[in-house]
This record gives C-alpha cells, sequence and structure tokens, in this order.
C-alpha cells in the first residue's frame, strides 16, 4: 500500500493511557506523520479546558475536520475529542483505537506528566476516584473501539497489540545491502567501469595509429 492511500491511525483514551508515546512511536515505525491534537491546541489557546465549552468543541471539531481527509497520518486525541458525534463521523474512514491503563497507572502517569493542564483531574479531591468517574462517563463511546492495555506493556509491546488488532503498522526496514536495488547499483557502476576501459583502450589504439602512419 503506497503512503498516499494509508489510512489515519486514530489513537483515542483518557490522559496516561499513552496515545502520544505510542503515537510517535507508530509514526517512526512507518514514516507517517504524527499529530498530537492537546498539544496543537495547547500551543494555540493554552489550557483549552480554561475555554467556554462550545468553543472548546469547535476547536477540536475544526482541527479533526481539518486532518480527517488526509492520509499517512498518526493523530492521537484528546481525552474528549471522540466523546462528539461529529468528530466520529469526521473520523469515519480512519483506523480508531482505545488505549486505556489500570487507574493505579492512569494516576502514577499523570502526576508525573503534571496536572496543570488537567484540571477535570488536577482539582479533584481523589485523583483515582476521578479517573474511574471519567472513564465510567466515556465508557459508551471508547468501547466502540479495539482497546489495548497499555498497563504493563512497554512501547514496543503495545505496538505489537496494535497490530495485532489490525491496526496499519507495516514496519519501513532499511533496504537489506544484498537487495535488488542495491544490485543494481553495483551493476550500474561496473558496467560504466568496463565501458571506460573500452574507450581509453580505443583512444590508444588510434593515438598508435597515427604514428604509425606519420612514420
Amino acid at each position: 500500500m503506497t503512503d498516499s492511500l494509508r489510512p489515519n491511525i486514530v489513537l483515542t483514551g483518557p490522559a496516561g493511557a499513552g496515545k502520544s508515546t505510542v503515537g510517535r512511536r507508530i509514526a517512526t515505525l512507518t514514516t507517517r506523520e504524527f499529530v498530537d491534537l492537546g498539544a496543537e491546541i495547547a500551543a494555540t489557546w493554552g489550557n483549552v479546558h480554561e475555554l467556554p465549552e462550545e468553543q472548546r468543541l469547535q476547536i477540536e471539531r475544526d482541527l479533526v475536520a481539518d486532518y480527517a481527509p488526509k492520509r499517512n497520518l498518526v493523530i492521537a486525541t484528546t481525552p474528549t475529542t471522540l466523546l462528539d458525534q461529529e468528530n466520529i463521523v469526521s473520523l469515519l474512514s480512519t483506523e480508531v483505537y482505545h488505549l486505556t491503563a489500570s487507574t493505579d497507572e492512569l494516576a502514577q502517569r499523570v502526576t508525573a506528566d503534571g496536572l496543570a493542564m488537567r484540571p477535570e483531574l488536577a482539582e479533584a479531591d481523589d485523583l483515582k476516584e476521578a479517573i474511574n468517574s471519567l472513564r465510567d462517563e466515556r465508557s459508551e463511546v471508547y468501547d466502540k473501539f479495539p482497546t489495548i492495555d497499555t498497563t504493563d506493556l512497554s512501547i514496543e509491546q503495545a505496538v505489537d497489540k496494535l497490530r495485532a488488532s489490525g491496526a496499519t503498522v507495516e514496519e519501513v526496514a532499511a533496504m537489506p545491502k544484498d537487495s535488488p536495488a542495491s544490485t543494481t547499483g553495483g551493476t550500474d557502476a561496473q558496467t560504466r567501469a568496463f565501458y571506460l576501459v573500452i574507450a581509453v583502450a580505443a583512444a590508444i589504439a588510434l593515438v598508435l595509429f597515427i604514428l604509425v602512419l606519420s612514420f
């Protein structure tokens, strides 16, 4: 499948599930472009959760509408992107996967990353309770997609799980030295050297012939 025809891979799920980390790895392995919707929103709008809800939703809709028609992308959504039915419709032609992790693991990861940009968690009296509450609220949407639990997985293992679930994660390997392309290159060099020798020999023969005639 050529790059221009490869469907986008979309990773959704709660904060701390590994969407950005795994997404970047897939993009590297498959030579796709990586898009982090949360990072793009933050770069332009700062803490999007401080904006009025309808404005925040429209920002996400506009971003999704911009990227959805493109191909050869790996897109990490925000935790709320696919809670909007309009965004789900826009992404129908993509491969969508839900990443998650245990409550303890999510709490540990988001705490390590910093809670400043996650007010729905930062302001909670009980972080784990807030994570479970959000998980329950969003499970109806998240559970529509193939789910990968990244709790005890390395990045490579998470990628393997996605591949096993049907994700188009075909690793682009370097061309072996004895591949047809490399062999062809070597053959061309040998051919040029052969013709160069023939040309030099012909030139020497011509010079000798002229010398003989002059005598």
